[in-house]
């Protein structure tokens, strides 16, 4: 049940602050946006995290806990949270996450790759970024992650053009 309403509570906050898609340029961590996962995010951690710890080899329960953490981090901006701790954990779950590429279309590289696009120096790094987005579109060739990986190889090779 905590695994549902949690995973109810991300799909709220991925609607309400338009968290849908991969950010490539920019950030969605708007004062409105900050609101609603501080709000929302706060609710769905605890929730996730006791889901995850019920059942820790659920790539689900991962996902779900993933999200969540993502959410109530961001509450607190992109570079407090590429600078403090947050961010290993963060990279943490995606790595595992990345061991289940058939889970949600590579997801773990989606969020590797976003998080390495938009992290503030000296965290982010575009290279990495590149390389997750492109062997999430390799393992899984859905439509976010071929654009994204196109978006990001377009923007290496020509990086003085807007994406």
């Amino acid at each position: 049940m905590k695994l549902e309403l949690a995973d109810a509570l991300n799909t709220v906050m991925r609607i309400k602050t338009n968290a849908n898609c991969l950010v490539l340029e920019g950030t969605l961590d708007t004062a409105a946006n900050k609101k609603v996962w501080k709000k929302l995010g706060g609710e769905a951690l605890p929730l996730a995290t006791a889901a995850h710890k019920a059942l820790p080899g659920d790539v689900r329960a991962l996902a779900v806990y993933a999200d969540a953490f993502m959410f109530s981090c961001s509450a607190k901006g992109i570079v407090k949270q590429a600078l403090s701790g947050t961010a290993k954990e963060y990279k943490r779950m995606a790595n595992e996450l990345r061991k289940h590429p058939t889970w949600d279309g590579a997801v773990g590289n989606s969020f590797l790759g976003g998080f390495y696009n938009v992290a503030p120096w000296p965290v982010g790094n575009k290279k990495l970024a590149a390389q997750y987005l492109g062997e999430g579109a390799a393992f899984a060739p859905s439509r976010r992650n071929l654009c994204a990986a196109a978006a990001r190889w377009r923007h290496a090779r020509y990086p003085d053009r807007v994406l």
